[in-house]
This record gives structure tokens, sequence and C-alpha cells, in this order.
């Protein structure tokens, strides 16, 4: 929209017919068009939503400029946050005491948590089995709303699965509103 914007206008307040310097003024235009484009793509493939971050009870949307390296590349480092798309992965919250009390501590210090920390990421098919205790049965949320139960089911049908399908929901939190994973 600025490049559609930027340049008409300016054209329009700078152009007089026949004057000096008319090409020096377009190529500027042209310029500042150009900055202005490069300047847009840059913030949306750097806030370009990068990983949906699965952990007990819910599931998060991390943007690529969300993400926290920490002091370095550490041995799980992911390289780069994915470049179309959304990868679905799970976040470890730590599973022995000490592990635990880090976190605090690293929370409690100011770090983000770890839906926003990759080198805590691991693959989800890896973790589901301890993700679906805390999910709620699609059954349930079907049976609290109608309009829900038929999304579903035309999904269900969209996708190839069977209509009484097992599945299971997480809350999906985003920057704007919760929605279900």
């Amino acid at each position: 929209g600025v490049d559609v914007v930027v340049g008409p206008l300016l054209t329009l307040i700078v152009y007089k017919h026949g004057k000096r310097g008319m090409r020096f003024d377009l190529w500027v235009i042209g310029l500042l068009q150009f900055a202005a484009l490069t300047f847009g793509l840059h913030v949306s493939v750097d806030s370009r939503p990068a990983y949906i971050v699965a952990t007990p009870g819910a599931a998060v949307l991390v943007h690529a400029n969300e993400l926290y390296y920490g002091a370095g590349p550490g041995p799980d480092r992911l390289e780069t946050p994915p470049l179309w798309g959304p990868r679905t992965v799970v976040a470890l919250t730590g599973r022995t005491p000490e592990e635990k009390q880090a976190l605090i501590l690293d929370l409690m210090a100011g770090l983000p948590d770890v839906e926003y920390r990759p080198e805590r990421y691991r693959d989800l098919s890896d973790f589901f089995d301890e993700l679906a205790p805390t999910a709620t049965p699609l059954e349930r949320l079907a049976k609290q709303d109608r309009e829900a139960a038929e999304r579903i089911a035309l999904w269900l049908d969209d996708h190839g699965y069977p209509a009484d399908a097992c599945l299971l929901a997480l809350p999906l939190l985003t920057r704007n509103r919760e929605l279900a994973l």
C-alpha cells in the first residue's frame, strides 16, 4: 500500500511539465519507492509466523522476531526459522526438578518462556503421548458448541478422516486471540 501511494502522490506533487531536473525528481521518487518496498518485505519476513509451539495445556504461535537464542548457538539450535508456514514443535519444560528449577530461575532473571527458546524445541511426534492428557477431546468441544461441531465434521470430511476419529484440541494462543489447534 505504501508503494502505491508514495510513488503517484509524490509524482503528483513534484510534477510540472517542462521543469528542469524532472528526471532527477522521478529518479528520487523511484528510489524512495524501492526503499519502502525493501523495508516492507524485510518487516514481513522478520515477523512471519515461524512455529506453533505445543506445551502441556496450550500451544503458542511464535513469530520469527520473537525467538530468543540466548548466548549463542548450541547443539540443538535450529539454523533458521521456516520461511514458508509455521512448523509444529513441542517445547520441553523440564523433566527433572533441577531442570524445572533452572527454568524458573531463567524466568525470574527476565529470560523468555520455553515457547520462545528454540533450543528447547523437539519434534511433536516424539512427545505426543505427553501432550495428549492435557488436550481436550473434540467431542467435548463439539457438545458445547453446535457450530464448532459442524465445522469439525466438515474439516474431518475434507481431510479424509472418519467422522468418529478421535481428535484432541489444544488452545492456540496468538498475539490477538485464542484459537484451537
